[in-house]
């Protein structure tokens, strides 16, 4: 600990404490950012899971003209 001070006291003329511009808007701004970074890395890791739009429009139309026969019916 002593070595601490002692660095800090020998260098505080070149240290600068600013606040961290991310923190005073969010607070929790580098929780998020890493829990957003594993889910894209866990994407990454697996894109066959994905989906294109394409797939997702026949697959919706498809489910949307089911239910429209089977409400009409």
């Amino acid at each position: 600990m002593q070595h601490f001070i002692d660095f800090v006291n020998s260098s505080h003329s070149n240290v600068t404490i600013t606040k961290e511009i991310n923190l005073v808007h969010d607070p929790y701004f580098y929780e998020r950012k890493d829990k957003l970074h594993k889910i894209m890395d866990k994407i990454f890791d697996n894109p066959s899971k994905l989906t294109n739009f394409e797939d997702f429009e026949i697959t919706m139309d498809k489910l949307e003209k089911k239910l429209e026969a089977n409400h009409a019916g």
